[in-house]
């Protein structure tokens, strides 16, 4: 099999395997096909999917730590194929951005890390607000997840403000 040829088949066989519920084995292609992609702009797009897929997968497996991981891999990898971009690309716009930084304050919010959560939400919220404050993904989604997680995140913070340091 050739290079391509095996980064099809382990992307193909690893959807296969998350249709059919079995998860593990939909996480074990994609840390093979990881394993094997190079370090080029490609190949870095193709890893920062993956990842963001396996963090999805690991969300509906109930196993927020390891979707953690995932989620924080895909958005390190995505920005590391965006930095071979020489400075043409604009963070603040980026709906790719969005949707990997939306999925990691998900990870955080299911381990009840509310104010590590927000900012990542924020951010998010801020990409996809470009799209207008009537378009229904932002209204229907974005703004009530944001009303949901300011109080939670600013009890934290009071909680941690005003609890002794343990040191």
């Amino acid at each position: 099999m050739t290079y391509g040829e095996k980064i099809e088949y382990l992307r193909h066989e690893s959807r296969d395997q998350k249709a059919k519920g079995n998860f593990e084995r939909s996480i074990e292609c994609i840390h093979e096909l990881l394993g094997i992609l190079k370090e080029d702009r490609i190949a870095l797009k193709i890893a920062a999917y993956e990842w963001h897929r396996m963090a999805g997968i690991y969300i509906r497996m109930g196993r927020p730590q390891e979707a953690e991981v995932a989620a924080r891999n895909a958005l390190d990898t995505y920005l590391r194929n965006r930095a071979l971009l020489h400075g043409e690309w604009h963070r603040d716009r980026d709906g790719t951005i969005a949707e990997y930084t939306m999925t990691l304050s998900r990870c955080l919010v299911d381990q009840q890390r509310y104010e590590e959560a927000l900012p990542w939400l924020e951010e998010s919220a801020a990409i996809y607000r470009l799209k207008g404050e009537d378009d229904p993904f932002v209204k229907e989604l974005v703004i009530p997840r944001l009303n949901w997680l300011r109080p939670r995140a600013e009890a934290q913070r009071k909680t941690r403000a005003s609890s002794p340091s343990v040191d």
